[in-house]
């Protein structure tokens, strides 16, 4: 694949920590909120940077998350910080609610490239233990991974089973722990929770979580 590392590299020096924002609504509020400089647009991805952190959005999927983290592997980012939707398995865990992962589980088709074997993948301990002093009211628990989630959503038989084991749903977790993992990348997610799954909102979202302003 043809990367253009000669601008990549002028234009990211010194950077060693990333966040990803995974959803397009909270990237355009990060954005906003910090008034980055904007760097490029390469793929999907839109880069920016504000002092020694790139932040990065939108990532859909565990194969846009490996593709992104391959890039900042060589970039020499030490750290990332990953914003994320997740979607609730079970009653009590409540939309809005604010969601730290403990462990993921794959059942995206990506990390199994990296780790043949390998099913469960765990962030960094060290910016779980940072982000549990810093932040309240949140609820911990284990998510699964997914490449269908609208499959899910019509499927109770497989919502029952996920329901035992898992707390939330989403698209890149597992990849994210795990491909981070692979190259030594100290790693972390907050998830916002969006949903109950099988029980879709017909909503209409805001005009500008469709665009940018």
């Amino acid at each position: 694949m043809f990367l253009p590392w000669g601008f990549f590299k002028s234009a990211f020096d010194n950077v060693d920590k990333a966040i990803i924002c995974f959803p397009l609504p909270e990237f355009y509020f990060l954005k906003k909120f910090l008034n980055p400089e904007k760097i490029l647009n390469w793929l999907n991805f839109k880069f920016f940077k504000m002092d020694k952190t790139l932040i990065i959005g939108p990532v859909i999927g565990a194969p846009a998350t490996a593709l992104l983290i391959e890039i900042l592997k060589d970039l020499k980012v030490k750290k990332i910080l990953g914003i994320g939707w997740a979607g609730s398995l079970r009653k009590e865990i409540k939309p809005g609610s604010l969601f730290f992962c403990e462990k993921a589980y794959s059942m995206e088709g990506t990390t199994e490239f990296y780790f043949k074997r390998k099913k469960v993948f765990f962030p960094s301990s060290e910016l779980l233990k940072k982000f549990k002093k810093e932040l309240k009211n949140f609820i911990k628990g284990n998510l699964v991974s997914i490449d269908a989630p609208f499959v899910l959503e019509r499927n109770q038989e497989l919502q029952k089973n996920l329901e035992k084991k898992f707390h939330a749903v989403d698209m890149e977790t597992s990849a994210f722990f795990g491909v981070s993992q692979y190259y030594g990348i100290q790693n972390f997610i907050i998830h916002f929770v969006t949903d109950n799954i099988g029980k879709s909102d017909s909503i209409k979202p805001k005009k500008d979580t469709l665009q940018e302003d």
